[in-house]
Order: structure tokens, then C-alpha cells, then sequence
């Protein structure tokens, strides 16, 4: 072989790879040290009848924040839901239904990310499930980082 087949191969090589990767930031192991799968979730509420723009800013949630057993409840959520093989827009809010939320949900493993759009008419009860810890969780976010975290 020459050189620049050489060359070639060892560049091949390297793109092969580096498609491998995680999203950069996230491990490139599938869990964290409890063996659960890492997520960095990002949710934000649109719309609704009492709509506060405060609001509509996105919540993080990281799984590796959360208390072992909300760590499982949520990888059991996401699997029940098929979120990553859902539509990315799951349930819209049909027109004229101006006072239901709707929910944006992305979820990042490091090694697949894809985002839903679901509103509050949605019928799939394992995704109502999902919106519901998730909407839990930001409303804890908020309440903490109000009055600071509990001594």
C-alpha cells in the first residue's frame, strides 16, 4: 500500500469513529454510576390560559440530578412513552384551543436526541405520564430556585 492509501484509510478510520461520539459534553457511557441511562432533558411549556412568558423559558432537567428512584421512574417513563421513535409532533393543539398548553420535550442521551411537541389533548396515557413527572420536576426547579435549596 502507499502512503496516501495509507493516509486514506487512517482519515476513514477517523470519521468512522468520530461518528461514533457522544454529543459533545455528555459521557460516552450509556449510564451514570447507578447504571441508569443519562439524559439531559430540556422541557418548555407554550401556551394555556393563564400563559406567563417567566414561564415559558425551558427547564433542565438532568437525570444524573435526580434521586435514584425519580431516575428510574423517568427511564421507565421515556421507554413506556417510545419517545424516540415518536413523531415530533406527538399531539398538537388543534386550532381554536388557544387555553390548552402544549409541551416541547427534547431529550439528549449523548447518543440520540430528538425532540416532541405534545399538547394537553394528547390521548397516549404513557406520554401524559411522561408531561406529567416532567411538569413535577420543573415546578420543583422553580420552587427551589425561588427560595433556595432546603437546608
Amino acid at each position: 500500500m502507499t502512503v496516501s492509501c495509507m493516509g486514506l484509510l487512517v482519515l476513514i478510520a477517523a470519521v468512522c469513529i468520530a461518528a461514533d461520539e457522544p454529543t459533545e459534553g455528555y459521557s460516552a457511557a450509556p449510564g451514570d454510576e447507578r447504571g441508569l441511562k443519562t439524559m439531559h432533558i430540556e422541557f418548555k411549556t407554550e401556551g394555556g390560559v393563564a400563559h406567563f412568558p417567566g414561564l415559558t423559558k425551558p427547564t433542565v432537567i438532568e437525570s444524573d440530578q435526580l434521586s435514584e428512584s425519580d431516575a428510574h421512574e423517568l427511564e421507565r417513563l421515556v421507554e413506556a412513552a417510545q419517545f424516540f421513535t415518536r413523531s415530533p409532533e406527538a399531539a398538537v393543539t388543534p386550532r381554536g384551543a388557544a387555553d390548552y398548553q402544549s409541551y416541547v420535550i427534547t431529550i439528549d442521551t449523548g447518543r440520540q436526541r430528538h425532540t416532541v411537541r405534545v399538547s394537553d389533548l394528547s390521548a397516549d396515557p404513557d406520554l401524559k405520564a411522561l408531561v406529567a413527572f416532567l411538569r413535577s420536576k420543573a415546578r420543583e426547579q422553580r420552587s427551589t430556585q425561588r427560595t433556595g435549596p432546603v437546608p
